[in-house]
């Protein structure tokens, strides 16, 4: 389970995204030129328009329909955008360990290793590195929950 503070970012970047991808979906009407014919063309059945404006009008209708649609295309790039960054910062915020950082802390490991034997005359033993790299992976554990503490409470 995340900490609370961790918690609520999360809760709050997911449900604005969510919300704003429903919107997206309700709002961006995708009308292709056989719809937008057939609307025109209920139209000029109603009489609310004149048929020698129905090539216009289906442009028009379409024209609306393209910007519209690009235009939620953008707001929606935008918040991805904007999520991504936040989760980005928070990561880093909690100064988590990457797993090319724990590879290179391991190699780092069998490196030293190396060099020891060398000076010891004695080989490197394999259980010496796999209880390095727990070591290792144990301080990343607990450098995070020890982040993790210090932004819960303040």
């Amino acid at each position: 389970m995340l900490p609370p503070t961790i918690w609520s970012v999360f809760k709050e970047v997911t449900v604005s995204v969510l919300r704003k991808t429903v919107l997206a979906g309700v709002g961006a009407i995708e009308v292709t030129r056989a719809k937008a014919e057939q609307l025109i063309d209920q139209l000029i059945q109603k009489g609310e328009l004149d048929k020698s404006e129905r090539k216009q009008a289906v442009m028009e209708l379409l024209d609306k329909a393209e910007k519209s649609a690009s235009s939620w295309r953008k707001k929606i790039t935008k918040e991805a955008t904007s999520v991504e960054k936040k989760v980005t910062k928070l990561a880093k915020d909690l100064n988590w360990a990457r797993e090319k950082d724990l590879k290179a802390l391991e190699k780092r490991v069998k490196q030293l290793e190396t060099q020891i034997a060398k000076l010891s005359g004695k080989p490197a033993k394999k259980t010496a590195r796999k209880s390095a790299t727990k070591a290792a992976k144990k301080a990343v554990k607990r450098s995070v929950r020890k982040t993790a503490r210090k932004k819960t409470s303040s």
